[in-house]
């Protein structure tokens, strides 16, 4: 349900907006859209009533009639709820009304009264459909947001931590809904926007010889376009080349501990509810040791970019600590690997010392990972309009948006060094030299 959910922090109660089925929210007070008599016989009172059985309405008839814009309050019969609200939206058999500004005081007045009743009976979880949206006629988005300033407006002066959920079939919203769009129109029309919970961590790890200025111009875009998204600084420090060539482990566990570090407070922080991973160059090589060292380590997706991990690196173990993709087409894929074949970095890194690889340039070529490949060099992913088409998509809404399908072979001279294997070379030119200057 991530995609098709949003919570809001308001005081000290959270306000939840759901795309999705009254009956799957586990709460204690669902709210029913109702008539005067109290009938149940259309809509979201309709499908409350199958489920809480014919005692619901009978237990709900005995204080008919009600009038319109008050709550009366019933069993929940079979249901798995202690109680519901019965919120009367309409008055029995008469046509639905085209005040919209009546509209809007019936459901503020519902949705103020309902929360108040919450209290009186010391509950502390409730969820409401879009009140008035069956026969009374109310529309969808228009009662969302009238419910969601009411409950604003409540519980911001309440001292009490209130559950609120607002939910909305997603056949009424509209059919193939752009989620992170309808979302993003809630929060403005609601007045909501600055509440959004940022509960998806995206970590960002950078490559050597860098302080990742990257990281600012992509996490604007990320926090601009999606209010969930959190961008995360994963820097380890200054890492310079001699430090990178070296093959010893010590040096560069170090990075891997430093970066460690700074992850495991968004593991621990429980409103984050998924961590993302966006990493560059040497970046990829301490994600990789990150999840190889720790199995417990889960993440919700992965983007590699100028990755210097092996070409043979077993994705396939590490694809449980990983959430699959939405959708058929996606069901083994778990990492998005972007390519830049105009980088060499990848190449020159795995021909010059050990424990590097060319997957940044040439791909994974396995079922776990999607190759994306780009007229790119080693930095070239960072731009604007790279960010808003790749990675926006995929961390939003997890939508992989297919790379360019013409890709140049490589230069002959890029295939040469990797096979060449430049750390025998050095040494043996180095060695060399050295006879002849002392022959």
């Amino acid at each position: 349900m991530a995609n098709k959910s949003r919570t809001y922090p308001v005081g000290a109660s959270t306000v939840t907006a759901v795309l999705g089925d009254i009956l799957d929210v586990p709460v204690e007070v669902v709210v029913s859209s109702d008539d005067n008599q109290l009938s149940m016989s259309g809509g979201v009172s309709k499908a409350l009533l199958a489920a809480g059985g014919e005692w619901t309405r009978r237990d709900a008839a005995k204080q008919a009639p009600a009038a319109v814009g008050s709550i009366v309050v019933g069993t929940a019969g079979e249901m798995d709820r202690r109680y519901v609200f019965h919120a009367i939206t309409r008055e029995d058999g008469v046509p639905p009304s085209d005040d919209r500004e009546r509209h809007r005081e019936i459901v503020a007045s519902a949705t103020r009264q309902a929360l108040s009743l919450l209290r009186e009976m010391k509950l502390t979880s409730i969820e409401f459909p879009a009140l008035g949206t069956g026969f009374a006629g109310f529309k969808v988005e228009d009662v969302a947001c009238e419910m969601a300033r009411a409950m604003i407006e409540d519980l911001t002066l309440s001292k009490g931590a209130l559950s609120v959920y607002i939910v909305l079939r997603e056949q009424d919203v509209g059919e193939n809904v752009d989620y992170q769009a309808f979302f993003n129109r809630f929060d403005d029309q609601s007045g909501l926007r600055h509440e959004v919970l940022r509960s998806h961590a995206v970590f960002m790890i950078h490559g050597i010889r860098t302080e990742a200025a990257w990281y600012e111009s992509v996490s604007t875009i990320l926090k601009a376009k999606d209010p969930r998204l959190y961008p995360v600084y994963g820097g380890y420090g200054f890492f310079d080349t001699f430090s990178f060539l070296l093959p010893l482990g010590t040096l560069r566990q170090r990075a891997v501990q430093k970066v460690k570090e700074k992850l495991e407070p968004l593991r621990r922080n429980p409103e984050i509810r998924q961590i993302s991973v966006v990493a560059h160059s040497f970046g990829t090589h301490i994600l990789g040791e990150l999840m190889r060292q720790d199995s417990t380590l889960k993440l919700h997706r992965v983007l590699l970019c100028g990755s210097i991990l092996p070409e043979n690196f077993k994705w396939e173990t590490l694809a449980a600590q990983i959430d699959p993709l939405p959708g058929g087409e996606h069901a083994t894929h778990r990492v998005i690997n972007d390519c830049g074949w105009l980088d060499i970095w990848p190449v020159l890194a795995h021909s010059a010392t050990w424990g590097y690889g060319q997957g940044g340039r040439f791909g994974f070529r396995t079922p776990a990972v999607i190759d994306r490949f780009h007229k790119l060099g080693h930095s070239g992913f960072f731009g604007d309009d790279f960010v808003e088409r790749y990675w926006l998509p995929l961390l939003s809404r997890g939508i992989v948006v297919d790379g360019p399908r013409d890709r140049e072979n490589s230069p002959w001279w890029i295939q040469a060094i990797g096979v060449a294997k430049l750390r025998y070379v050095l040494p043996l030119v180095l060695l060399l030299g050295f006879v002849w200057l002392w022959r």
